[in-house]
């Protein structure tokens, strides 16, 4: 009894959606999942209301306004580039792993996994690791002991065998 009772909330919800589209009525929500009965993957919860996500350089105050595959920046969505294609920062390359190295969205490898110093291979470790020992691993941070500025995380540098900002305490 409960399970007939409990496909038709969800098809009337789904219905309801597809008319809230038809005749332009927002639909409430609390989060993306809520937004899903409307049928369309292009919908997005934003500010509390089920509405049309904004393509690439439309205007917007937050990410969550806009498409999947883009962000919001400078009030503007921004498309995001998937690994292998031409970027210009960091931040629009698509997966998290992904730097922007020269000019191309590049998946840096994992901590721990096999890494090469070679220039013609993939160039970085994910976060602040650095390829140590033919291994990616965590760049040493301020106070730790280290045998060349290489060790160090990126804005230090190795003096008298420790990782320390260049400039001394502010």
């Amino acid at each position: 009894m409960k399970l007939p009772i409990f496909l038709l909330i969800i098809f009337l919800r789904y219905v309801l959606g597809i008319v809230n589209i038809i005749i332009g009525i927002q639909q409430p929500c609390e989060s993306i999942v809520d937004c899903l009965s409307s049928n369309d993957s292009n919908t997005v919860c934003y500010e509390g209301y089920c509405v049309p996500c904004r393509n690439s350089s439309e205007s917007c105050t937050s990410s969550s306004h806009c498409c999947g595959s883009s962000r919001c920046f400078r009030h503007r969505c921004t498309a995001l580039y998937k690994t292998g294609q031409s970027c210009r920062l960091n931040r629009q390359c698509l997966d998290p792993n992904d730097f922007c190295i020269n000019r191309i969205c590049t998946r840096c490898i994992q901590l721990w996994a096999s890494c090469s110093s070679d220039p013609l291979a993939t160039p970085c470790c994910v976060g602040n690791g650095i390829c140590r020992s033919g291994k990616c691993q965590p760049a040493r941070i301020h106070s730790q002991a280290c045998s060349s500025s290489f060790d160090c995380a990126d804005e230090l540098v190795c003096l008298s065998g420790t990782c320390q900002n260049p400039l001394g305490h502010c």
